[in-house]
């Protein structure tokens, strides 16, 4: 049996992303815990950042708040969600979030065989809080594979964490202008946890604070209650109304806890033209050239964006507010998805983002809901191995000395497109000026891609394919609360 000393020989950190979109709603949970691997102690002095001087200096007295108490974090300041951030260092941060978000797709489809689906904002959302406290070959490994700009990493990546705070206060801004009444939603919001008493950093918890909005709450995790555990599920249930419960499990929090990162994204909007109920009929969807399923087919004609880049056509489906779309490839051959997944590359995202026109379009795409799940290991496959690896990991920047490591990430994703939008309710009405078009068609009964991306910045919330729209399940999903 381990003693003390060995007990509190290396920290740990356990990365649990849960993302629900029907809705578009996630959580992600990152926790600090003790384990056995290597001698805590102080970082030496050459752990500096990958890409500046090393932070230093214990959380303040003065700004932590007591135990299981909240210190507000900087108000918002909420912008013109009409407008994106005129901001160059926010169009560098998105493009590079947009690339992971490709790559990991890409990886995650090497062994993913069904449909797939994931929120590449919320995992790059947690992770570059996480980032904040990475130093030497780990901040360079971390900074690599989320595709952070090198020019955004001077300083301390003291731009690359203004930047990231720019976009999230204008992506949060939107509910604020829509406030849900027009069918539209989206929130963005995080907190942190952290051991009472002990020295994180204050550069790290202020980077948190006010660069993230970040409520920071104090517990005792020694104590072995479940009051932290019950804290972050309300918490994260609060943020994704009430659709996911028991983020965390019994056991998940413990007496080697020491910091829990939490990160909520929710979206929620209509269709700004919505599918007519009564058009939805039994067709055929074909999973490969010779196999079919019988799935409801949605109809709608109306004007939408459409284009045909190389050997597949794209479809744009605005939500109410016209700031949200889901972007639809369609390659042109039932066989065709696997070269389209390889041809995919960030220049191919902002052609099917920008470069297509309107279109008088029937539009038929399948009825479908869908849980997909991951442990996301595909991330290490793109190189971000030192923050997985105990002994190899610095994080000193959280804590000060070389024990932390990233030990696994877990990642839920719930996607549920119906004739009203992604979720249901009442219908918004779309009325079009007859206008005369060529007639295009845009009919979805093979498999195909599909993104949900804010249409000024062009950042990319949620990625996947459907190859069977009656496969319901997919990865290794986690029990969900589906609202009825």
């Amino acid at each position: 049996m381990r003693n003390a000393q060995t007990t509190r020989s290396r920290l740990s950190l356990v990365v649990r992303l849960l993302v629900l979109c029907a809705l578009c709603c996630g959580a992600i949970v990152v926790s600090l815990c003790l384990a056995a691997d290597k001698p805590a102690g102080p970082a030496s002095p050459d752990s500096a950042p990958g890409t500046g001087s090393r932070a230093h200096g214990p959380v303040s007295s003065a700004s932590a708040p007591g135990p299981g108490q909240v210190a507000s974090a900087p108000a918002s300041r909420p912008i013109d969600p009409k407008e994106a951030p005129n901001d160059p260092n926010v169009d560098l941060l998105v493009k590079g979030l947009n690339e992971f978000a490709i790559d990991l797709y890409k990886e995650i489809a090497k062994t993913e065989k069904g449909n797939i689906f994931f929120s590449p904002f919320s995992i790059s959302s947690a992770l570059t809080m996480v980032y904040a406290g990475a130093r030497g070959k780990t901040a360079e490994e971390m900074a690599k594979v989320l595709h952070f700009p090198p020019e955004l990493l001077k300083n301390n990546a003291m731009s690359l964490h203004a930047a990231a705070s720019k976009l999230l206060r204008y992506l949060d801004a939107e509910v604020t202008y829509y406030g849900g009444k027009r069918g539209f939603k989206l929130c963005v919001a995080n907190a942190l946890w952290v051991q009472k008493g002990h020295p994180f950093i204050g550069d790290f918890t202020e980077v948190c604070r006010s660069g993230y909005a970040s409520e920071l709450r104090e517990f005792d995790f020694r104590d072995g209650d479940e009051t932290s555990r019950k804290a972050v599920n309300a918490w994260v249930e609060k943020q994704t109304e009430q659709r996911i419960k028991e983020l965390m499990r019994p056991g998940s929090v413990n007496e080697t806890t020491r910091m829990i990162a939490t990160n909520a994204t929710y979206f929620r909007a209509r269709w700004r033209l919505p599918f007519k109920r009564e058009k939805t009929q039994d067709g055929p969807f074909w999973t490969s050239p010779d196999t079919k399923v019988t799935v409801p087919m949605m109809h709608n004609r109306a004007q939408f964006r459409f284009g045909r880049i190389g050997t597949f056509k794209v479809v744009r489906l605005d939500y109410v507010g016209w700031d949200v779309c889901a972007i639809i490839l369609l390659p042109d051959s039932k066989d065709g998805l696997e070269a389209l997944e390889k041809s995919l590359t960030g220049e191919i995202f902002l052609k099917c983002h920008n470069s297509i026109d309107d279109a008088d379009v029937d539009v038929c795409i399948p009825k479908f809901r869908m849980t997909w799940g991951s442990d996301l290991k595909p991330i290490r496959s793109l190189g971000m191995v030192r923050a997985l690896t105990p002994g190899q990991a610095d994080f000193s920047g959280i804590t000060g000395d070389m024990s932390l490591a990233l030990s696994s990430l877990l990642h839920k994703a719930i996607v549920d497109l119906n004739e009203e939008g992604t979720e249901a309710g009442r219908g918004v009405g779309g009325a079009m000026d007859a206008v005369i078009m060529e007639r295009k068609e845009f009919i979805a009964d093979y498999p195909f891609l599909i993104m949900i991306a804010d249409r000024p910045t062009g950042c990319i919330y949620f990625l996947g394919r459907v190859i069977d729209p009656t496969q319901t399940t997919g990865g290794n999903p986690i029990e969900e609360n589906p609202r009825t």
